[in-house]
């Protein structure tokens, strides 16, 4: 039976590539890195909570909000009570959503991203969860990538992402309330900040040197024969706030991979490229390896990610979790304020582990959904 392209195709890797920038450092790993293989199941399907928890936000140690996409919609889990409570609901009215992108928790308001209506919803956190407000946004400017052709079957090792989607290029919530749209247009800012009403704000985020927002199949194929990131991919971002400092945030290149820092008025504050990095070596050896062989037989691109989700804690800590496909675990690594590496973490599972997560960095736990319906806790 043929490989199913709508979803294994949409694994992808990553090699570091260095472009010259003022200020710039690097970071570096041996081969070691700490094991969790412990766990505890904060939820499973025997508790009848959830069907298929996709996206995590903590609240406190006995409650989180989580997306079920299973039911398509996103709840107020109560641990203790064993209780639920969806925000929301599924449709196309005021406050009613089709399709869950993501979703923040922000100063006691939920945000629901919908994809589809390009609307982000505002609740309240209370018990009721009321409906407040919507953001109306535009969708992004940047081209994609056009959908694969059919191919034959290949002994190729793809992840089946399940209920994940893309968290890149996505509209992000700050956390005073403000909203990042992905706008990028050639030699522009990645990103504007606009307030509630609509009222755009500041410009934040460079476009890489050298990268290119339409595909251009000539050039995509010599980049996969130099194994060189694709320019194709060096704008995919996603965006961490940092919780210690509100007026700043993490941009993550998930593609390069690289983290800048900016502030609220948009100056970049620093970049730090990562390198050599034993699992990113491996996703990239693995990418350009299945790239090389779709080549072979169509002009496809396989989407290119290293990193797919990222957390900050009180402070300022960034955690980033790697893309993950069989045969190869999650990690997720532990940068300081500075963008300095302190740990890399191997999370072990017998059962495919979906790569977003949750910090409750109080406990030390890393809570992480799995394709069996459970959310597990790692200790680190």
């Amino acid at each position: 039976m043929g490989i199913k392209l709508s979803k294994r195709l949409q694994m992808i890797f990553i090699v570091t590539l260095l472009i010259g920038c003022q200020q710039k450092q690097k970071a570096a790993s041996d081969q070691n890195g700490t094991i969790l293989s412990e766990y505890i199941t904060f939820v499973s399907n025997d508790d009848f909570l959830i069907g298929v928890p996709s996206i995590i936000r903590f609240v406190g140690s006995e409650s989180f909000l989580i997306y079920d996409s299973s039911t398509r919609l996103v709840y107020n889990l109560d641990l203790r009570n064993k209780s639920k409570q969806a925000i929301g609901r599924e449709g196309r009215g005021p406050g009613e959503y089709m399709r869950v992108q993501n979703f923040f928790f922000e100063n006691d308001r939920i945000y629901i991203t919908d994809n589809s209506q390009q609307l982000i919803h505002k609740y309240n956190a209370g018990v009721n969860s009321e409906f407040i407000s919507s953001f109306d946004y535009r969708p992004s400017q940047a081209p994609s990538a056009p959908p694969p052709p059919p191919l034959p079957p290949l002994d190729l090792p793809y992840m089946d992402t399940g209920p994940i989607g893309s968290f890149n290029n996505q509209p992000h919530i700050t956390s005073d309330g403000k909203v990042l749209i992905y706008e990028i247009q050639p030699g522009q800012a990645l990103y504007r900040l606009y307030d509630w009403d609509g009222n755009e704000i500041i410009s934040l985020g460079e476009e890489p040197v050298g990268s290119n927002l339409e595909i251009d199949y000539t050039q995509f194929r010599t980049e996969i024969e130099k194994r060189r990131v694709p320019s194709f991919f060096e704008s995919n971002t996603f965006v961490v706030n940092d919780r210690s400092k509100p007026d700043e945030y993490f941009l993550i290149h998930s593609a390069i991979p690289r983290i800048v820092k900016y502030n609220s008025s948009g100056n970049r504050l620093w970049e730090f490229d990562i390198t050599e990095i034993p699992e990113i070596d491996q996703i990239s050896d693995d990418y350009f390896e299945a790239m090389e062989e779709i080549l072979n037989i169509a002009d496809t691109v396989l989407r290119l990610k290293k990193y797919t989700s990222g957390v900050s804690v009180k402070n300022g800590d960034l955690f980033l979790s790697t893309y993950t496909y069989p045969g190869v675990p999650l990690w997720i690594h532990h940068f300081d304020n500075s963008g300095i590496m302190q740990n890399r973490f191997k999370i072990e599972s017998e059962v495919e582990l979906y790569p977003v997560f949750e910090v409750d960095f109080r406990n030390r736990n890393f809570l992480i959904p799995t394709e069996e319906g459970e959310v597990r806790a790692y200790s680190f």
